[in-house]
C-alpha cells in the first residue's frame, strides 16, 4: 500500500500533462489545413500584382533607404505570394491574403512574425519585422 501511495502523485503528474497536451493539441475549429479558423485566404487579382514605386526602407545593419524604390508582388502558387525589392533588398515570401472589402487585401500572419502587408486600390503598404530585419514600402503602381 505504500508502494502505492508514493507512485500516485507522479502518475497523476503524468495524466495531467497529457491532459493538457491533448487539449491544446485539438481543436473543433481545426479543419487540418493549417489555416487559422475561419480564415479565407484569397487569389489576388492580377491587377494587383506587379511592380509599385514609392519609398523604401529596410533596416538590418546599416539601413538602406530609396525615394524611388520599387516592390513588386509575384505569385508563388496556392495563393501565396512572393514580395521583391529593389537596392538589393531581401525579398518577402510566403504571403498570403484575405480580402477586408472591395479592392482591399490584407496579409494574414501564420508564422508568427509581425507583418503588416495592405494592397489598397493601386496602392501597397509594407511594414514587416522579421527577425531583427524592418521592411517598409509605401507606393503605387
Amino acid at each position: 500500500m505504500n508502494i502505492l501511495k508514493a507512485k500516485f502523485p507522479t502518475v497523476l503528474k503524468v495524466v495531467m500533462v497529457c491532459a493538457v497536451l491533448f487539449s491544446f493539441s485539438c481543436s473543433g475549429d481545426d479543419d487540418g489545413g493549417g489555416d487559422p479558423a475561419g480564415v479565407v485566404f484569397v487569389e489576388l487579382p492580377a491587377s494587383v500584382l506587379g511592380e509599385y514605386e514609392g519609398d523604401l526602407t529596410y533596416t538590418s545593419g546599416v539601413p538602406i533607404t530609396n525615394d524611388s524604390g520599387t516592390a513588386t508582388i509575384v505569385s508563388a502558387g496556392d495563393n501565396v505570394y512572393n514580395i521583391t525589392f529593389s537596392d538589393n533588398i531581401p525579398a518577402l515570401i510566403g504571403f498570403r491574403f484575405i480580402k477586408s472589402e472591395e479592392g482591399k487585401f490584407e496579409s494574414a500572419s501564420t508564422d508568427g512574425s509581425s507583418e503588416g502587408v495592405a494592397i489598397n486600390g493601386d496602392e501597397l503598404s509594407v511594414g514587416v519585422t522579421q527577425n531583427t530585419a524592418n521592411w517598409a514600402f509605401s507606393g503605387s503602381n
